[in-house]
């Protein structure tokens, strides 16, 4: 906790998600208002997600983007408590940051914190209760976004404006939560993901 240490930062609650980095700026997700304290204490309508940038170099918070929760969330109870609300980690195209904040949608931010858009993926909860952990990525001018377990499909949205391009169904996604990646074979572009058999 101390040796080779630069910097150490609290965030505003607890999360899962993994940071990405973007030139001189770090960027994370994590939850707040509820659910905080592995207890089932507080009010679910007070939970809110954060999107937190943090400066590489000092770690000091250069801004922090909340967003309100779609009611009504995942019960923080069981299987669900070992992650929470912020499982998804950020992507970015270097020019805005998107966070998927399952049912509460996807929200795209430029680099100074800005809200650009948002966009819905479905509002279904899981039927085991263990909650939404896609995250998005970023593929040319498009973010993709796996909501299985808020639609059981896979969206993409125009990076710029938000809006829906394409929606792909399937059943058969309602029991994954991976995150996508992109391929280019064979002069063909695709979306793999894994899914259980």
């Amino acid at each position: 906790d101390t040796e080779n240490v630069r910097w150490k930062t609290s965030l505003p609650g607890p999360g899962s998600s993994s940071p990405i980095v973007v030139g001189n700026k770090i960027f994370v997700t994590c939850w707040s208002g509820y659910g905080t304290d592995d207890s089932r204490d507080g009010q679910m309508e007070d939970l809110k997600r954060h999107l937190v940038c943090i400066d590489r170099k000092t770690g000091k918070i250069l801004w922090d983007e909340t967003v309100k929760a779609k009611m009504p969330e995942e019960r923080y109870d069981g299987m669900f408590t070992q992650h929470g609300y912020a499982t998804h980690t950020p992507a970015s195209d270097g020019k805005a940051v998107y966070a998927f904040f399952g049912k509460s949608g996807l929200h795209a931010f430029d680099l100074a914190g800005k809200k650009l858009w948002e966009a819905d993926a479905g509002d279904y909860l899981d039927r085991r209760g263990w909650g939404s952990a896609s995250s998005p990525i970023v593929y040319q001018d498009k973010v993709i976004v796996t909501a299985a377990v808020e639609d059981e499909a896979v969206y993409a949205f125009n990076s710029k404006t938000g809006s829906q391009a394409w929606r792909s169904p399937a059943s058969g996604l309602a029991s994954t939560w991976s995150t996508p990646i992109a391929v280019s074979m064979n002069g063909r572009d695709s979306i793999v993901l894994a899914v259980p058999y």
